[in-house]
């Protein structure tokens, strides 16, 4: 048994929603919040979310556009995004050797959490991709409901963020059509299926998904809940030692747990 795709949904005052859960709704993944208006807020109301999980550095916030209680979750931390010269295959990888630990954070609120919850980022597409992609594999989705999922976020992305991402490339010295510059559209605006497939065969060379979670804080009782919430049965826990793995594009060791 596996999940069913997330529907979009019409929030005023953000983009790039969708909630997962047809009749019983249990995840809500979006842009930021912060921007909501009535309409909007009446609809996380009807969709019956009862907190906010915002992935953003603290430098990122503004005043939330509801009154709902907010988890902080910074994935980047000081680190920052890293190098955004390197592509978006390698960024992945290293996000989740790095930032792991709160990705993993944040999936371990939506298990615990006491009805659905919305997740969030700037734009609902990297920090938010990854943690709901880790959510969805412990909650017992296919991969390919989490490739599609992932990979709608590109279509969905309003047509002002290549406009502002165009002025800061002028801004940093950046020609769009030179390869540097492609990279840094497609990092900025893109959401290819490769790039989040690349991200779990990484786990999956890496010891796979389960170990990925079990090692960065993740108990087999959240994994259930989450299942639970997803309204999939119980299935048994693919339990593999993490194993270490040499990527000689960007270096990363997972170390053995």
């Amino acid at each position: 048994m596996t999940g069913m795709p997330a529907r979009d949904v019409l929030i005023e005052g953000t983009w790039n929603a969708r909630v997962f859960g047809d009749e019983h709704p249990w995840l809500l993944r979006s842009a930021t919040l912060d921007g909501l208006t009535d309409r909007g807020r009446t609809t996380l109301d009807r969709l019956g979310v009862r907190a906010v999980i915002d992935l953003r550095e603290p430098g990122e916030r503004r005043v939330p556009g509801h009154n709902l209680p907010t988890m902080p979750v910074p994935v980047f931390g000081r680190g920052g995004g890293g190098d955004p010269r390197v592509t978006m295959e390698v960024a992945y990888r290293l996000w989740l050797e790095a930032h792991g630990v709160a990705m993993v954070q944040a999936v371990r609120l939506i298990a615990q959490a006491d009805g659905p919850v919305a997740v969030h980022c700037a734009i609902g597409k990297d920090r938010t991709g990854l943690v709901v992609a880790l959510a969805l594999l412990a909650a017992g989705y296919s991969r390919d409901v989490i490739v599609g999922d992932y990979a709608a976020s590109a279509s969905r992305q309003p047509s002002f963020l290549r406009r502002t991402t165009l002025e800061r490339m002028a801004w940093e010295g950046i020609e769009a059509e030179t390869p540097a510059g492609r990279e840094y559209l497609r990092r900025s605006l893109d959401s290819p299926g490769e790039v989040i497939s690349g991200a779990l065969d990484y786990l999956e060379i890496n010891g796979g998904w389960w170990a990925f979670l079990e090692a960065r804080g993740l108990t087999e009782t959240e994994m259930l809940a989450l299942r639970a919430k997803a309204g999939l049965l119980p299935v048994a826990v693919p339990y593999e030692p993490l194993t270490a793995v040499m990527y000689p594009e960007c270096q990363v060791a997972v170390a053995a747990a």
